[in-house]
């Protein structure tokens, strides 16, 4: 204080003035700071009366944190400055803000670059089937027979020799699943089970066949043998029959002109097989509308049977399927009424 002026401390920027108009003054303490330092309107301030406490009193930082904490931004340079700088400032600030985070954005758009070549790359594989590790579905069957067949007959199942999938052909030696196949833990000098062993490993066992495989049919060739009359006594396989159903027909055509047409055909396209003359029965069925067209049960070697479902064999407009035959267990065990017990007097 000289010659009656008294000198006013802002807490807030440590500046000392001579004018306490500029000032304004803690309700709880006699330190004072700047009304522009605090952001006030002194004239709102004056006309409402208000209050204020100083940094001090509240336990606000002069960085406007609250008490004892310290502040996030307080060794970031840029942050710290930026109350003090100018338009010019801010605006470099700015600048290089947005250089930095070009940059980021220029990076991550290379990443997603390699990561879109990347799936492109997998597709590819999958594509070509080079990146399917599934084992060979023979492969697969014929360990699971053996599976079964060890359960038959009481015999523990070995891991190393049975629950494991043999090994694809196709499937690449560097995946860990053929690493850890060919190469297991256990101290059993068996690795796995294959059906074949190509390499000559001598520790790769080669699956024994399954017990429940049946022998290949036996299907003779030679001719007939001659009887002293003169026939040929033979004892040739009975041929199997198949039955189809024919509909849309003229009604006016008989039963003799349909197997003509039949035997015709077979004979003009030369689709007799195995030198086996087509034996054709027919039977006339019963249609619903008698005066438009007549249905007929074709009878006829099952060798020949796919030709005449053939649509090229019969003429425009005529229908032909395979015959339904219901069963005979059903006819008997549900269609059959049950029979009531008769009761006793």
């Amino acid at each position: 204080m000289a010659n009656g002026v008294v000198s006013c401390v802002c807490v807030r920027c440590d500046l000392t003035e001579d004018n306490p108009k500029s000032f304004v003054q803690c309700t709880t303490c006699p330190y004072m700071s700047h009304f522009k330092c605090e952001n006030i309107d002194p004239r709102g301030f004056h006309m409402k009366k208000a209050a204020w406490r100083c940094v001090r009193c509240s336990g606000e930082a002069k960085d406007n944190t609250i008490g004892n904490q310290s502040s996030s931004t307080l060794r970031n340079d840029h942050f710290h400055d930026a109350p003090n700088l100018n338009t010019i400032e801010a605006t470099n600030l700015l600048i290089d803000i947005m250089d930095n985070l070009n940059q980021m954005k220029a990076t991550l758009d290379e990443v997603l670059m390699e990561n879109k070549k990347l799936r492109m790359e997998i597709f590819r594989l999958k594509e070509s089937d080079k990146f399917s590790l599934s084992p060979d579905p023979l492969s697969v069957v014929e360990a699971k027979q053996t599976r079964q067949n060890h359960l038959l007959n009481g015999q523990p199942e070995s891991r190393n020799e049975i629950s494991d999938v043999p090994l694809s052909p196709e499937e690449p030696e560097n995946c860990i699943r053929s690493q850890i196949l060919r190469n297991p833990t256990s101290k059993s000098p068996k690795k796995t089970m294959t059906k074949k062993s190509d390499n000559g490993d001598p520790n790769v066992r080669k699956a024994a066949p399954s017990k429940q495989q049946k022998k290949p049919l036996i299907i003779g060739n030679g001719p007939s043998i001659p009887t002293d009359s003169g026939e040929e006594f033979s004892i040739a396989r009975v041929i199997k029959r198949s039955t189809l159903h024919v509909t849309r027909i003229n009604p006016r055509i008989s039963e003799d002109d349909v197997i003509n047409y039949v035997e015709k055909q077979l004979r003009c396209a030369s689709l007799l097989k195995e030198n086996i003359q087509p034996k054709v029965k027919l039977t006339k069925l019963t249609s619903r509308h008698p005066d438009s067209y007549s249905s007929y049960k074709i009878t006829i070697d099952s060798i020949y049977a796919k030709d005449l479902l053939n649509p090229s064999f019969w003429p425009k407009g005529v229908a032909v399927r395979k015959f339904f035959v219901p069963s005979t267990r059903l006819n008997k065990d549900f269609r059959q009424p049950p029979q009531r017990p008769t009761s006793t007097p």
